[in-house]
């Protein structure tokens, strides 16, 4: 994952660092507890991600934990990430790059590259991007069922979206949104399954930040088959540091 990663952290960062600058760590956890069609019963993960912010310049990471449920794997989820902000004349623009691993069974994983691009006004906040999905045999599937051929499987050009309005400007002590989306941290899914977010949040001074999210999902949002799929909860923090 590291030489997935790399050449997009240096690609976004080396035009920031010509010189020394403060940095700024924030660090959210969550937990989402769920219910879904595949899930058989109740399912309970938690994840931290850690994100360094030096002036225009971000890089970052998390992990993803299944704590309950009928899951293969224990870690599920780990995602690398760089962004570089930028300016398009009065619009504040966010480049982001990332990789996500996702070893959803002992034998099989997917993995997801991507770009996006995300920005806010006002109350709105608005995000487009592009994905590139991999599903692959890990070598123990190889040795175990000797699998020699056709163990990888692409798909490209995903299409990547988030729109969001929020009641009250996004520096208030709190707020709540509400939006649709095609993509969360651990899981990028395709452009007719979005799923829909309620999410408050709640500042205690400057260095801490509770939220809870709402996410419900329907299986073919667009399509002529409509039909429930699932949803979750998701309590968490935000901690920043200086």
């Amino acid at each position: 994952m590291l030489r997935q990663i790399i050449p997009l952290f240096l690609f976004l960062l080396l035009p920031g660092l010509q010189q020394p600058i403060a940095a700024q760590i924030h660090n959210k956890f969550y937990s989402d507890v769920g219910l879904n069609n595949v899930s058989e019963g109740v399912f309970v993960s938690f994840a931290g991600l850690t994100t360094v912010q030096f002036g225009k310049n971000t890089v970052g990471g998390g992990l993803r934990f299944n704590v309950a449920g009928n899951h293969q794997t224990t870690v599920s989820g780990y995602r690398a990430e760089a962004s570089r902000a930028l300016q398009a004349g009065s619009l504040p623009l966010d480049l982001t790059a990332f990789v996500v691993v996702s070893p959803f069974s002992d034998i099989l994983r997917e993995t997801n590259r991507g770009v996006t691009v995300s920005t806010h006004r006002n109350q709105f906040f608005f995000c487009l991007g592009t994905n590139f999905r991999t599903y692959s045999y890990n070598n123990k599937a190889k040795q175990t069922y000797g699998i020699d051929q056709h163990t990888r499987l692409h798909e490209k050009w995903i299409l990547m979206y988030t729109v969001r309005y929020s009641l009250k400007p996004p520096d208030s002590q709190w707020n709540l949104a509400l939006g649709i989306t095609s993509a969360d941290y651990f899981k990028i899914g395709h452009e007719t399954n979005p799923m829909l977010h309620l999410r408050g949040t709640y500042s205690s001074g400057q260095r801490f930040r509770f939220f809870m999210d709402a996410m419900y999902q329907q299986a073919g949002m667009f399509n002529i088959s409509v039909h429930y799929f699932g949803f979750f909860i998701r309590p968490g923090i935000i901690w920043q540091l200086d």
